[in-house]
């Protein structure tokens, strides 16, 4: 038996200005696509939300 049956990584996000998405929304785009496709057994690696925000106003 497999420890976990699928990864997911959610590292950085930057704007989508060809979509014109802010960084914001990326996050939360690619954060929804995680809950919306993990299971309890599924491994999640994700840095903080709104991450690039915070280096860019650091």
């Amino acid at each position: 038996m497999d420890l976990v049956d699928r990864i997911f990584t959610r590292i950085g996000a930057s704007d989508d200005l060809s979509r014109g998405q802010s960084t914001f929304m990326v996050e939360m785009t690619e954060t929804a696509n995680i809950l919306n496709n993990a299971t309890d057994r599924s491994l999640v690696v994700s840095m903080r939300l709104d991450a690039a925000r915070a280096r860019s106003t650091a």
